[in-house]
């Protein structure tokens, strides 16, 4: 008889909460994933619902605890719900990523 033995895991982000954007594909969806199989619980905010649920589903596989909301992240409302729902999985907000393409395009004045 074999025995495998696991030492334990290293789970960095244990305990933590992460509200990424543009989750649903792409450096998002891998972010999400990574930072799930951490231990990080993961908000997910893409404004392709269908997306972020599917991230949600891979990120769960990873071994987070995860959540998908959708959000615009050019409508205030709709990045304070994300806020919310992120803030509301244990009262505290750890990390927050913005993938490049959803960062907002300023113009001088």
């Amino acid at each position: 008889m074999k025995w495998l033995i696991i030492w334990g895991v290293l789970q960095r982000l244990d305990g933590k909460v992460a509200l990424i954007t543009g989750a649903g594909t792409g450096i998002g969806r891998a972010t999400a994933r990574a930072m799930a199989a951490e231990g990080a619980k993961v908000v997910v905010a893409e404004i392709n619902a269908e997306a972020g649920e599917q991230t949600a589903q891979i990120a769960a596989q990873a071994g987070g605890d995860c959540i998908a909301v959708a959000t615009g992240v050019t409508q205030e409302d709709s990045v304070r719900a994300a806020i919310d729902a992120a803030c509301g999985i244990t009262g505290d907000c750890t990390s927050c990523t913005i993938t490049p393409e959803d960062r907002p395009r300023w113009t001088a004045r």
